[in-house]
């Protein structure tokens, strides 16, 4: 795979779907994009590459990916993933995890394995229209970024909004967490 004339880094292919990391470059705007296999090469798209594009990773059903604060239950309904998800408690520490937040207080090579995260500076997350105390906010793995957030006293019962701002951009909207008092 190619994007804007660079090799990406292939990290998923499925019969439908490929996933890549986005090789290191300051371009902003239209770029080409074309994929490859045993000699084939797609057809060139164009798609806008950004600086920033925040987004959550959804487990299932708009719920963002994410670790109650033992790191391990799931965060949701008890039936989104029975036996290993529960909602969250207001003044709980959480783990959401997404992608797409932008450039870290430290760059590093392109194409390199992370030893250690690196914190991402100016990030806020709002849960249910609150703002949640950012705890740390860190890329973990390349295109991996995990943000750990107290839930607001203030955080109601059932599905609430999760919002997280880097710069001027912000996540998408309709992903949700389950918080239960």
């Amino acid at each position: 795979m190619t994007i804007n004339n660079k090799s990406a880094y292939i990290s998923y292919v499925s019969p439908t779907q490929l996933n890549a990391l986005v090789p290191a470059d300051p371009t902003v705007g239209p770029v080409p994009v074309a994929a490859g296999n045993s000699g084939l090469v797609s057809s060139f798209a164009t798609v806008t590459m950004q600086t920033l594009a925040p987004a959550f990773f959804i487990s299932k059903s708009n719920y963002v990916s994410g670790f109650g604060p033992d790191n391990k239950t799931i965060i949701g309904p008890t039936t989104l993933f029975p036996n290993a998800s529960a909602p969250v408690k207001p003044g709980q520490q959480i783990s959401l995890f997404g992608t797409g937040f932008g450039p870290t207080s430290t760059m590093i090579p392109d194409g390199q394995l992370i030893p250690t995260p690196i914190p991402l500076p100016a990030v806020s997350v709002t849960i249910g229209g609150a703002n949640a105390q950012l705890v740390t906010a860190f890329l973990v793995m390349p295109g991996l970024y995990q943000l750990n957030v107290i839930v607001p006293a203030s955080a109601p019962n059932g599905d609430v909004p999760v919002v997280a701002t880097v710069g001027n951009a912000s996540t998408q909207t309709g992903a949700i967490i389950a918080v239960q008092q």
